[in-house]
């Protein structure tokens, strides 16, 4: 019989900057002058199972409190492989149910897929929205990433933002569909992803 061990995968918000919060966003100071205002966080990260691989995703919304991911790996398991974002099959499989149901609002049409990172806010008193997605090469949005175990039972990602913003909103404050820059975007945010 092979044992199986729980592991808990919390996903949390990093940014240098004075923040506070209120009930419907997260203000973050990047200097006495500008400030950036979170609205809306949401992204896709599957979890890949090696044996067959399937891939269980979950929808992550850390302004809701949505950050916290349990699944269950094998025992004597060193690493975890994650997908952020969608595979190509789950776009258009027609398998639209959990956390790929269209309901939450993440879904665009057959031929443009899922919105696998939506970011909503202000900054400079301009309106952001970012919703990155795209299943095709060669500007499909889905990278896999490997993180040791190091035989815990709890891991915790942080996504530094501060970077992200610094790199990219002022140049882009509306990205609406698959493209060169929704992917350059969409690799930024998941390379200021790290293991604490």
């Amino acid at each position: 019989m092979r044992y199986i061990i729980a592991i808990s995968l919390l996903l949390n918000v990093f940014f240098t900057g004075a923040q506070k919060k209120d009930e419907v966003s997260i203000v973050f100071h990047l200097n006495p002058s500008e400030e950036l205002k979170l609205e809306s966080l949401r992204f896709y990260v599957g979890v890949i199972n090696d044996e067959s691989f399937d891939i269980n995703y979950f929808l992550i919304d850390p302004l809701a409190g949505d950050s916290i991911i349990n699944f269950l790996v094998p025992r004597g398991k060193e690493n975890i492989e994650l997908l952020f974002g969608t595979d190509s099959l789950s776009n258009i499989s027609g398998a639209f149910e959990g956390a790929l149901d269209p309901i939450h609002g993440m879904y665009w049409t057959w031929n443009t897929g899922f919105i696998n990172l939506k970011l909503e806010g202000k900054y400079k008193n301009e309106h952001i929205e970012w919703h990155l997605g795209g299943y095709k090469a060669p500007h499909d949005t889905q990278i896999k990433r490997t993180f040791p175990l190091l035989g815990k039972k709890e891991l915790v990602l942080s996504i530094h933002l501060e970077q992200l913003v610094i790199q990219h909103l002022d140049k882009e404050l509306r990205v609406m569909r698959p493209g060169e820059v929704a992917k350059s975007i969409f690799e930024s945010f998941v390379n200021h992803i790290y293991l604490d």
